[in-house]
């Protein structure tokens, strides 16, 4: 009964052994998955920050070009006024000269 005992002792030492390595190498996959979803994350928002700022990029140019457009529209509308400003304000200084030359040649005579 000595010799089972021992057995029975060894075999208890042996499993507790089992069971101390089975935990730490359960602890260090538990941390090595930690980590791994850790950096899995990071690499999420990273790719999430870099979408968004590409869009965002994306929605500027757009929003330059499209005040680019208007700003050109409204140049060629402002420039049409002046010179249509300028042709009537030629018509009436030629007819105002005309008066006026009128005017004093008439009151000379």
């Amino acid at each position: 009964m000595d010799v089972s005992m021992e057995e029975v002792i060894k075999n208890i030492i042996h499993i507790d052994k089992n069971a101390a390595e089975l935990k730490r190498n359960f602890d260090k996959e538990i941390e090595d998955r930690k980590k791994k979803v850790k950096e899995e994350i990071e690499s999420l928002k990273c790719e999430i920050v870099d979408k968004e700022l590409e869009r965002i990029k994306r929605q500027q140019e757009n929003e330059i070009e499209e005040t680019l457009k208007n700003t050109k529209v409204m140049k060629e509308a402002a420039y049409k006024d002046c010179e249509e400003m300028k042709i009537k304000f030629q018509l009436q200084k030629d007819k105002l000269i005309q008066d006026i030359f009128n005017h004093i040649f008439n009151q000379s005579a």
